[in-house]
């Protein structure tokens, strides 16, 4: 489903959560806010299954599947593989289809701070962060920011 299409059914006020397999293989999750304004790092975990139980424990209304930082052309597979393996217990699906680089991210936290506050460090490996970066640049995208949101 293309993200336009995605938001377009979303429920009001359900936040979006995202998915990443980091260059570490694990996958990172990262949430909304129900606003759809910024993005925040929740867990690195190992299987599609804690994944699909975090789903269920934060009733996100939308799952959306980004990018590392790093990317290669096994990271495209994988991401595919991941997305359409399991059934996932959320009525929307989408992949990202641009992701933000680390000097994007790191540019837009000195400019747009209150989007990136919960993001302590673009760069610190963690793959729960790598999710909240793909999270934010989407947002940013597709809803324009905190400011859009907020004014």
């Amino acid at each position: 489903m293309h993200s336009k299409i995605l938001l377009s059914k979303l429920t009001p006020l359900k936040p979006v959560m995202c998915v990443v397999r980091s260059t570490k293989g694990l996958l990172g999750t990262a949430i909304s806010d129900p606003y759809l304004a910024f993005a925040k790092p929740l867990k690195s975990l190992e299987t599609v299954h804690e994944v699909d139980t975090l789903i269920l424990e934060t009733r996100v209304g939308a799952l959306v599947f980004g990018l590392p930082l790093q990317i290669s052309d096994d990271d495209l597979r994988s991401r595919e593989r991941i997305m359409r393996s399991h059934d996932w217990s959320v009525p929307l699906v989408s992949s990202m289809e641009n992701r933000i680089s680390l000097s994007e991210a790191l540019s837009r936290k000195e400019t747009e701070w209150e989007m990136w506050e919960e993001i302590d460090n673009p760069a610190d490996g963690k793959a729960s962060t790598e999710a909240a970066v793909a999270l934010n640049g989407w947002l940013w995208e597709h809803c324009s920011g905190w400011r859009n949101t907020f004014g």
